[in-house]
């Protein structure tokens, strides 16, 4: 409510701006007709469709970028959640043909989960005007519980396509990523945070406070000053109720990031988060599918060989 009384009230503003010069302008002609001063009347009146030619450009300019940003968020909503859909009915016809098998399994999801992280990379860096990477990090398969430890792995399973040749090589090897070495993991499955976000991280990470105590926040990727300037991390997960006790089933976690300081804005930080938590959602919903046939899968082969 507060933010949509802020936005009225900025273009209420706009519009009182804008009418002052027009205003100004219509009774300064109208006093040069009276003195007839023709000369100073031109002039006046080439200032006055400059300052409307002026307006109208930022008008339009102001419409078309939110028009892009609209056009952007449809499109990749519509392309991620196509993904997901053709994909699970390509494993499920698969395996009403009793063609599913385990190595077909991790195709897909390397294949999946790596155009997904491209489409959400794209829509950020549409949105915020900076080139914006995204991680995709998992946990074991057998991992998916509650009790989410500081000795817990995350395993790196995709990042977006355009990310420099080191994190590339990383990737490669399927850099893992203890959480009790991670303070913005630590926070998101031991603290049970629903997010970390920093449009500052070097300044946030200098002035970092658990409750009342200042902590030194820990990251164990190499250069991490350097390399993640502004972040968005959102849980991949799901809570459920254990009897009235909220249990948390993890997945995983997607990690956003940029190299330029403050590319996620402050003001525009809550829809980037609620924009990164909708990828985050649909991809439980795939990586929980993706457990589920494994699983299946594996009690299938054990039980054909014993």
């Amino acid at each position: 409510m507060k933010s949509l009384f802020k936005k009225r009230a900025f273009a209420l503003f706009e519009i009182f701006v804008g009418l002052i010069p027009i205003l100004g302008g219509t009774l300064a002609i109208f006093k040069f007709l009276e003195n007839r001063e023709y000369p100073q009347l031109v002039i006046m009146s080439m200032m006055i469709v400059t300052i409307i030619a002026i307006t109208a450009f930022f008008a339009i300019r102001n419409w078309r970028n939110y028009y892009l940003k609209l056009v952007a968020c449809a499109d990749a909503f519509h392309n991620f959640n196509h993904l997901v859909r053709d994909e699970f009915y390509k494993l499920r016809h698969l395996k009403k043909q009793n063609a599913l098998n385990k190595s077909i399994l991790l195709s897909n999801l390397d294949l999946t989960s790596q155009e997904s992280v491209n489409i959400l990379s794209k829509l950020l860096t549409e949105l915020t005007g900076h080139k914006i990477h995204v991680h995709l990090k998992i946990f074991g398969q057998n991992e998916k519980s509650n009790e989410i430890t500081s000795e817990h792995i995350l395993t790196t399973l995709c990042i977006s396509k355009g990310a420099p040749g080191e994190r590339m090589n990383a990737i490669n090897g399927k850099s893992k990523h203890k959480v009790g070495d991670n303070t913005h993991l630590s926070l998101l499955f031991i603290d049970k945070q629903p997010h970390f976000a920093a449009s500052n991280l070097r300044k946030k990470a200098l002035n970092y406070f658990r409750g009342d105590n200042q902590i030194n926040f820990k990251c164990s990727s190499e250069n991490w000053r350097d390399r993640y300037r502004s972040v968005v991390v959102v849980p991949i997960r799901i809570e459920k109720l254990d009897g009235n006790t909220p249990v948390f089933e993890n997945l995983g976690v997607l990690f956003c990031d940029s190299e330029v300081n403050k590319a996620f804005r402050n003001f525009e930080m809550e829809h980037m988060i609620n924009i990164v938590k909708n990828f985050a959602d649909g991809l439980y919903t795939y990586l929980d599918r993706i457990s589920y046939l494994l699983a299946e899968i594996e009690d299938k082969n054990q039980t054909q060989t014993s």
